[in-house]
């Protein structure tokens, strides 16, 4: 498919361009892996962002709207995050309009066809500088964005354990705790670790005979290896999936880690329409029991199924850790939601959605 062709599918609304030219990205790659392996990996759009090499988001909530902030080539960049639209193992497409950087308006769409990736990006600089940068960055981002895709595809395809089960699969072989302090220590992008109190939690966990000790090593390469937006929510699910293991051992693993000191445990009060984090509690006695979304602009019960989320967190005493957001609103964070699209009044869409049995 052509750029021509692509824009047809998917056309500029005529009032952001203002009469200027965008600077456009538009690239295809083949792909060697499944349509449900590739979307795992393309919804997850934060960790895209963040191996990209991407600055990190500030975002913030005002009136139900979604506000972000980061730098680019050392631009400071301030935009409304409209929300996102999304097809479920078929198109992805979010938009941005800024008020302050080098664009005033950017698009970026990933649309996937057996096989086949599509990205585009489009942008209205604000400037003469910013439309120098973005021309001058387009083969950058080419480049690192077609690597991001392949190193997964050699995971997914070297890791039959866990296929398509999520982005950071961890290697199954023997661990070398002395590497991964190594490359740790050197990862300018990651925060410090106490190697000391690490060292000292998994040898006291060792001695535990009813862990299962392959599971603990695993365990703690992961958490030795983790970016910051992992460790600052581990969430047992998704770690029992990436790790190929069995929930309640992973559980186990986690509360034992918790009563050593490694992370903490806290309890998260999730909207049910966005999956959100709306509250956070240390204590399941500082809940409270009506919880509000701004964004969706619903109140709600937090005693509903699935209300309430536990997860844990790196102690700040082993890796002092914030926040750390490269994006927002990505499918990734919401896989209950597989339709999300704008409709305006008399417009009909019809669509097919590859759903499994079930509710």
């Amino acid at each position: 498919m052509k750029k021509k062709e692509f824009l047809q599918l998917f056309p500029w609304d005529l009032g952001r361009l203002r009469s200027r030219p965008p600077i456009e990205y538009y690239f295809t790659l083949p792909l060697r892996i499944g349509l449900e392996e590739v979307w795992t990996c393309v919804s997850d759009t934060s960790e895209m962002n963040r191996q990209i090499g991407l600055s990190p988001v500030e975002f913030r909530e005002v009136d139900g709207r979604s506000y972000g902030k980061n730098t680019l080539s050392g631009f400071v960049q301030e935009w409304e995050e409209v929300p996102w639209r999304w097809e479920y193992l078929r198109t992805i497409v979010s938009e941005r309009i800024y008020s302050r950087g080098l664009t005033t308006y950017g698009r970026g769409i990933f649309h996937l066809e057996p096989g086949l990736l599509h990205v585009y990006f489009g942008f209205v600089p604000s400037h003469f500088l910013g439309r120098l940068i973005l021309l001058f960055a387009r083969p950058i981002f080419r480049s690192r964005y077609t690597r991001v895709i392949r190193d997964y595809e050699e995971k997914v395809l070297a890791s039959p354990v866990g296929r398509g089960k999520g982005f950071s699969l961890l290697e199954l072989q023997p661990i070398q705790y002395d590497n991964l302090y190594l490359q740790r220590d050197k990862n300018q992008s990651v925060t410090p670790m106490d190697r000391l109190k690490v060292q000292q939690i998994r040898e006291k966990m060792g001695l535990k005979n009813h862990l299962n000790q392959e599971i603990v090593d695993r365990f703690f390469a992961f958490i030795l290896s983790a970016n910051s937006t992992d460790l600052y929510r581990i969430r047992p699910r998704k770690l029992a999936e990436e790790l190929g293991e069995d929930l309640d051992s992973i559980l186990a693993i986690i509360l034992h880690s918790t009563r050593e000191g490694l992370v903490n445990m806290s309890w998260d009060i999730i909207c049910p329409h966005c999956q959100g984090i709306r509250e956070r509690a240390s204590h399941l006695w500082e809940v409270n029991q009506r919880a509000t979304c701004d964004v969706c602009k619903i109140d709600f019960d937090a005693g509903d199924i699935n209300g309430i989320e536990i997860s844990f967190h790196i102690n700040s005493t082993i890796s002092p850790l914030d926040k750390v957001l490269y994006c927002s609103a990505e499918p990734a964070k919401k896989p209950h939601i597989k339709y999300q699209n704008l409709l305006y009044p008399g417009v009909v869409h019809m669509l097919n959605l590859p759903l499994p049995n079930g509710r």
